[in-house]
């Protein structure tokens, strides 16, 4: 089919990370390709070169730093720490030293050691199946290059005179947090996931935006017109003038639509028609995003991530760590606040406890394994928690517990801790709450000697369907099988929550699934009693909650345990509540990324 202006329509149908519809015209860019050829230099040049790659990684420091600040002015600094994890891998060794030593030893170029270097660890992240990490590698080479010949325009998106919708192979965080968002429309890509960095930022940024389109890049022209549709995925380049203002009509009434959902939010209790109350509360990053939180309708904090502290530089003390525990619980106070002690390692890489040399690191020296490694870093952390404790209702949760033994130590050490400071006379609360986050099989199959010791579970979604599944989800060649509706998940979760139920004590779900509204009807049905998700969604998603019965996502979980296969399931919340959950935001449908369509009429609705 042309269009009037002699163009081809193309019809193209990609996975909806960020929710939402756009019109415009087309701007497409392009990540200028590096260069692998290996130069050397004579001796007296290496002073030279090494001071040349000083410079320009001080500077990349410097510009990833205003880059994160700026950003966490945008969106919430849990989203913005994309960043800080920037700035701990250009501050690795394997960087940071590795790069002078080959200029040095080998007598490099700095350009050919920084490609030389960064191309390792990109190959070493997607070897291990961690995609999102490889591309941060190539996000940080690039800014390294362009910073050594001073031509920092191929790492930055191009100057954005007017609106339009970006087009391109791949979308780095950096290009994206450099240009000016208010000018980008929507985003368009060829790969990408649900769960990249991209695909997070352009949902705190709210552009709506469609992946894994394939050949997107490769159709659409500077200057053509495109309609996207961030809710179902489809991209049109050369609509017609009828889909144009189909589009135009369904844009206003989404903005209508979820500036009515957040008015409503800040008043709405989270509870389903027939009388089901499911608190929703926020996974936070920092302890300064707590306050606002509850503004946009949280019940307290379900996960606040302590490796916030860890990730500013050296390993924190005490007293910076007590002031930051304070400040989270007055915030919230009297809603409880739950914090989970570091989980550094896998691949969030803290000084001084580098892990880049591990062969698998996101299956190896990580979590609650560091820490019980590292006594003194871990009591030092419980210490301040405890102090902290007088401020508010404080919830402490212990990451990755793979079975009974690490739970009883990490539990025995708190305990330490707490007789510790009594007989030092300083003060800590009567009850504290000990929890274990859910995420590893072998806790699930072991579950019912672990719900004894603990007050509560929390089911860390985002690792225990990797673990389950032997897929990462940052893997651009597997994401196809990261399927959080499989079958096996669902009947991990099942068994944890009628195992914490029938000793009386509650679940919660802290990972993506919680924030997604049609994994949310699962979750509920299966008999999770919290959840704590990204702040931003709390109001379309205690919407969803509103408009339907407890009874019917019982029945609806329960039917979907009888059933074999991810498809089925998919295909099952997709036909009943896809058009419902549309309504209050659903940002993605949870289905395997389609391949792309050609030329051809729009599905039904």
């Amino acid at each position: 089919m042309e269009t009037e202006a002699g163009r081809t329509r193309i019809l193209l149908r990609g996975l909806p990370v960020s929710a939402g519809y756009a019109i415009g015209k087309v701007r497409f860019v392009h990540r200028k390709p590096q260069s692998d050829v290996v130069q050397t230099i004579p001796e007296e040049r290496v002073p030279y070169e090494i001071s040349l790659f000083e410079k320009a990684h001080a500077r990349s420091l410097r510009e990833v730093e205003l880059l994160r600040s700026q950003m966490s002015e945008t969106i919430s600094a849990q989203d913005a720490s994309i960043f800080r994890t920037h700035i701990q891998i250009l501050q690795d060794p394997k960087i940071a030293e590795d790069v002078p030593k080959l200029i040095l030893e080998e007598h490099l170029t700095a350009a050919s050691a920084v490609y030389k270097v960064t191309h390792e660890l990109s190959l070493f992240f997607e070897k291990i199946a961690s995609g999102d990490k490889a591309r941060d590698i190539d996000d940080i080479a690039d800014r390294l290059m362009g910073n050594l010949s001073e031509e920092t325009q191929a790492l930055n998106a191009p100057v954005l005179d007017e609106e339009c919708v970006i087009v391109a192979h791949n979308v780095t965080p950096s290009l994206l947090a450099g240009a000016d968002t208010s000018k980008i429309l929507a985003l368009a890509t060829d790969t990408g996931g649900a769960t990249s960095h991209v695909a997070i930022l352009a949902r705190s940024l709210r552009i709506p935006a469609v992946v894994g389109l394939n050949r997107v890049s490769l159709v659409a022209r500077d200057g053509d017109t495109i309609v996207l549709d961030g809710v179902e995925g489809d991209v049109v380049v050369n609509p017609t003038e009828d889909e144009v203002e189909l589009y135009r009509q369904r844009r206003r009434r989404w903005i209508e639509r979820q500036s009515d959902i957040v008015a409503r939010s800040k008043t709405s209790r989270p509870e389903t028609l027939d009388g089901k109350y499911v608190p929703m509360l926020a996974n936070v990053e920092l302890p300064e995003e707590t306050a606002n939180a509850l503004e946009l309708g949280a019940e307290g904090v379900g996960l606040l991530r302590s490796e916030f502290l860890f990730f500013r530089g050296a390993i924190p003390s005490e007293e910076e760590q007590f002031q930051a525990y304070r400040l989270a619980l007055e915030s919230a106070y009297p809603n409880p606040v739950t914090i989970r002690t570091v989980d550094t390692g896998g691949d969030k890489l803290v000084k001084g406890l580098s892990l880049s040399d591990e062969p698998n690191p996101v299956m190896g020296w990580r979590s609650i394994r560091v820490c019980l490694d590292e006594p003194a870093m871990f009591r030092t952390q419980l210490r301040a928690l405890l102090r902290a404790s007088v401020y508010g209702r404080l919830k402490v949760m212990f990451p990755m517990i793979c079975g009974y033994d690490e739970l009883t130590r990490a539990k025995a050490m708190l305990e330490e801790v707490r007789a510790e400071l009594e007989r030092e006379r300083i003060p800590v609360a009567e009850s504290v709450e000990v929890g274990m986050m859910v995420e590893v099989p072998s806790a699930v199959m072991q579950i019912k000697s672990l719900v004894g010791e603990v007050d509560f579970l929390s089911i860390g979604t985002n690792d225990l369907i990797q673990f389950t599944l032997a897929v990462d989800r940052s893997n651009e060649k597997v994401k196809d099988l990261y399927r959080a509706h499989h079958p096996g998940v669902l009947r991990l979760v099942n068994m944890v929550c009628d195992a914490a139920h029938d000793e009386g004590i509650t679940v919660s779900v802290c990972g993506e699934m919680a924030s997604d509204m049609l994994s949310m009807v699962l979750l509920v049905g299966l008999g999770v009693d919290e959840l704590s998700l990204i702040p931003a969604r709390i109001a379309g998603n205690k919407a969803f909650l509103r408009s339907l019965t407890y009874s019917e996502m019982r029945e609806c979980a329960l039917e979907c345990l009888k059933m074999k296969t991810a498809d089925e399931i998919d295909a099952l919340l997709l036909s009943r509540y896809a058009e419902r959950a549309a309504e209050f935001g659903a940002p993605a449908a949870p289905r395997k990324a389609p391949a792309a369509g050609a030329d051809g009429a729009k599905r039904e609705r």
